[in-house]
């Protein structure tokens, strides 16, 4: 269960006492340990995907693209072998073909690119480091904030190899 848009600590509480009352509701035997309580991310983000697998032909590759929805919808994501320098992950971010949504336009100020650049490094990093234990990491999505605001991870799913 989850509820959004809760804006104060007396919300939180009301928030809090409905999961527990629908949580018994449903099994009155169910062992609750908790709630999480996580910041609501919106305004000018942008959601993009970041990833990384061991391919068997190249090594440690990085993937890239628009997130959420997109990513299915557009399948629009570049993909460069690991790791990257600052130079590559920049290159990267303006190779996808919706690299625009990114930038200033209609109104909205640009991404921090130059966060997500080195999220992409940083990933690529990973990669390598831990070839020999991670298969794969997907961060969908990533959030990132107007320009010098940073990023944000969302959700993330590492798989073991």
């Amino acid at each position: 269960m989850i509820r959004l848009g809760v804006e104060s600590p007396e919300g939180v509480e009301r928030a809090f006492e409905e999961i527990v009352a629908k949580t018994k509701k449903w099994d009155p035997q169910a062992r609750l340990d908790g709630v999480l309580v996580e910041e609501m991310i919106g305004g000018d983000t942008r959601e993009v995907i970041v990833g990384t697998r061991q391919d068997l032909r190249f090594g440690p590759i990085v993937t890239f693209g628009l997130g959420g929805v997109f990513v299915e919808a557009l399948r629009d994501f570049a993909v460069w072998p690991a790791p990257l320098s600052l130079d590559e992950a920049r290159e990267m971010i303006r190779s996808i073909r919706g690299y625009r949504i990114l930038t200033a336009f209609r109104g909205r100020p640009a991404a921090d690119l130059e966060a997500l650049a080195q999220v992409l490094c940083q990933v690529g990093q990973f990669a390598c480091a831990w070839r020999e234990r991670i298969a794969e990491l997907e961060i969908n999505p990533l959030f990132v904030f107007p320009e010098g605001s940073g990023v944000v991870v969302g959700d993330a799913l590492a798989a073991l190899r």
